[in-house]
């Protein structure tokens, strides 16, 4: 049975096409033939995973079949597979028919994982480029399309110059006939399996309040906003979460939303946030890469200002520090170091392959988990999340994946309180939007079980 796992947007407009291409009343008939079994010409010997491809081949129509995945709902095609519970053929469709291109890649998490057979196939005297690969049911990731792909490896595009990767970055198109939001630039898919937390859009809504502030300490001035839960009040004192990669939290991950929602629900106790905004990615990377400076600027600068104008308790177990990728790696860094502060972290995708580049040769990588190794315990709560498509590895450098797994070893080892999650997908917000709130339920309950 095919699938179409997304909502239609347009129907209307493509009803009105279907009734003037005569497609309600011949194509609903006609597209049913999917659901049975595929007969393949005989003299071609060409086949195809998906019975849709397999009908649009016989058929030669490709007008039609376009029209018909557009009414239905759109791409990837999902379909099940005869007795396979945890998979599905997920299929990706590409229009295009332009003589001067010679080829097309999927490119994205997806992709990476795939590489090298990442390359769309296109049926021959038609528009359809396709490519059909099977997949678990609980997929949540992003895409998109490059024609005339260049076949760049990971390690090879990483190593462009800056300029180099934005071109290639925006030559990326995204599927029109996918007909979820896309996010920052390209196409999302989410399975019927993977977790995701339903958010309630009538409950009482926090107010966030932004401000400039100056560091002496770093010497330069960033945006940094304050979350107040619905019902603040000054005279009783609240937990305390701190985000960094603020913009990222509050524009693509929606955690103020995510936070109305936990307190409303009473998953979490009533908190104020701080979400404290990169100035910009070469000043991002020096401050998130366990900077000594910055932490001491959040814990001598940030912190007290806070706390002198907000009501927020000071305990260390009611003090979260959050972030994801290289702000996971800093946000694991500041509680390691100043653990009289931050006694809980939130860490998604962390970036723990990170190591000085000092550092000799056999010692280059996952400096973080090497301290943590070679210094005692300290009393820290850690919850640590990792996409099973987060495997690209440049040059000797572990992949997020694999490096999150070698902390996740030792901490366990030494015995800390560590919650580690892995979820099907890779290195994209799309991911950390749906597994936030997981985090923050299991690192500060609203009701904590006694021991």
């Amino acid at each position: 049975m095919i699938v179409f796992n997304l909502n239609l947007k347009n129907k209307s407009n493509v009803m009105g096409k279907l009734f003037k291409t005569k497609m309600l009343a011949i194509g609903l008939a006609v597209f049913q033939s999917l659901l049975g079994e595929a007969r393949f010409p005989s003299e071609s010997g060409f086949a195809f995973k998906s019975q849709g491809l397999a009908h649009l081949y016989q058929a030669q129509s490709s007008e039609l079949f376009w029209d018909q995945v557009e009414f239905e709902g759109g791409t990837p095609l999902v379909e099940s597979i005869p007795a396979d519970e945890e998979h599905v053929l997920l299929t990706f469709l590409f229009k295009q028919s332009n003589e001067s291109v010679k080829g097309v890649a999927l490119v994205g998490e997806l992709a990476e994982f795939l590489l090298p057979n990442h390359s769309l196939a296109v049926i021959p005297h038609t528009d359809v480029w396709y490519k059909t690969v099977r997949v678990r049911k609980d997929l949540r990731t992003t895409y998109a399309f490059s024609v005339n792909d260049q076949n760049l490896t990971p390690a090879q595009a990483y190593a462009l110059p800056i300029e180099k990767r934005v071109e290639l970055l925006e030559s990326y198109l995204i599927d029109p006939f996918n007909q979820q939001e896309p996010l920052n630039g390209f196409s999302v898919i989410g399975l019927s399996n993977a977790a995701k937390w339903i958010l309630k859009t009538d409950v009482p809504k926090g107010k966030l309040i932004e401000i400039n502030f100056k560091s002496c300490l770093l010497s330069n001035e960033r945006k940094v906003e304050i979350y107040l839960p619905y019902s603040y009040r000054s005279d009783e004192e609240y937990p305390l979460i701190v985000f960094l990669d603020g913009d990222a939290y509050t524009k693509v991950i929606a955690a103020p939303a995510i936070l109305d929602h936990l307190i409303a629900a009473d998953k979490i106790p009533e908190s104020v946030a701080l979400f404290v905004s990169s100035i910009n990615n070469e000043i991002r990377n020096k401050e998130l890469s366990c900077n000594a400076l910055f932490d001491q600027f959040l814990v001598e600068e940030l912190l007290p200002w806070v706390r002198g104008r907000f009501s927020v308790k000071d305990d260390p177990s009611q003090t979260v520090v959050v972030g994801a990728s290289l702000g996971g790696l800093g946000a694991t860094c500041v509680a390691f170091r100043e653990n009289a502060t931050f006694g809980k972290v939130l860490a998604q995708s962390g970036s723990f392959w990170w190591g000085p580049g000092e550092l000799t040769e056999g010692n280059k990588w996952e400096w973080l988990t090497t301290q943590f190794t070679e210094h005692d315990k300290i009393s820290l709560e850690l919850y640590l999340e990792a996409g099973l498509l987060d495997v690209v590895s440049i040059g000797d450098e572990p992949s997020i994946l694999e490096s999150n797994r070698h902390l996740r070893d030792v901490l366990m080892a030494k015995g800390y309180d560590v919650k580690y999650v892995e979820f099907n997908g890779g290195h994209h917000q799309i991911n950390w939007r749906e597994s936030l709130a997981d985090g923050l339920v299991q690192l500060l309950p609203k009701n904590p079980s006694k021991d």
